[in-house]
């Protein structure tokens, strides 16, 4: 009887566990998401408020940086470090069409990253 309440005890905290990661990443996604949709509804007259908007996004980003990496694949989140990192110097010079592209990849490969965490049988297979 031991045995199985120790079982179900280690059983119960994975799936805490497990829960709450993809809580998490859920939040993040969802904020940067917001982030990177409002940086792209914002006019390209306003430079200083686009730079403003975009190192704020960077810096967001790398604060959940340290936490996605206890959870995600390393190349995916390098991916996004150097999609977002594009973003302050696209803004600077003023190559809108490639700031906007940058902003749609980058939306993308946040949804791709949702995509392969939420656990469905897909992904646990």
């Amino acid at each position: 009887m031991k045995r199985l309440n120790t079982a179900l005890c280690i059983l119960t905290v994975i799936v805490c566990i497990a829960c709450y990661t993809t809580w998490d990443i859920h939040m993040i996604v969802q904020e940067l998401d917001g982030q990177l949709t409002n940086l792209r509804t914002m006019p390209q007259g306003d430079a200083e408020e686009l730079k403003e908007a975009s190192d704020h996004l960077l810096e967001t980003w790398n604060g959940y940086e340290d936490r996605l990496v206890l959870y995600v694949n390393h190349s995916t989140l390098d991916t996004l470090t150097l999609q977002l990192a594009e973003l302050p110097a696209l803004v600077e010079y003023e190559e809108y069409s490639f700031l906007y592209s940058k902003i749609d990849a980058t939306i993308e490969l946040l949804d791709d990253l949702w995509k392969a965490t939420i656990p469905n049988y897909r992904n646990l297979l």
